[in-house]
């Protein structure tokens, strides 16, 4: 009787993962275009993208600090929180006057509807730079960016 059930629950198993192993290898991750283009034309090309990040948390009360969170943490939690908001909102523009000439821009805003109060809570310029690229060799960057990691 037992190695009746241990059969049947291996077929069991089987059944419900073969075809989840199969959707998982007939899924092949498609490329992402974020980017919507506004203006296509002789003179140059305009993009802009939008992002958004929501958050959801259940936090109970704070038993310690950790200290370099921020530059002016708020109090201590001292009773159970439930939060969903966005975490981070972001508009980009990108726009090529010539092929080796290139303006972006990124502003956004941080922790919209949070019930915890952060210092980067208001909307911002994020990135805003000139991108000279002759070619792969020689690319020059002047502005105020974040240094894409790994680079």
């Amino acid at each position: 009787m037992s190695r009746i059930r241990r059969q049947s629950g291996r077929g069991l198993r089987a059944l419900f993962v073969l075809p989840l192993l199969a959707v998982f290898l007939t899924s092949a991750p498609a490329p992402a275009f974020a980017w919507i283009t506004m203006l296509d034309g002789e003179k140059g090309k305009m993009e802009v993208e939008f992002r958004l990040m929501a958050w959801a948390m259940d936090a109970g009360p704070d038993t310690a600090l950790i200290p370099g969170l921020n530059s002016a943490p708020p109090p201590a939690q001292s009773e159970n929180m439930n939060d969903f908001f966005v975490r981070r909102a972001r508009v980009l523009f990108r726009g090529s006057i010539s092929k080796s000439l290139e303006i972006g821009l990124q502003f956004g805003q941080d922790n919209i509807g949070s019930k915890v109060l952060r210092d980067d809570g208001n909307m911002r310029f994020k990135d805003a730079y000139i991108n000279y690229k002759r070619n792969d060799a020689v690319q020059v960057v002047v502005g105020q960016f974040k240094v894409p990691f790994l680079r």
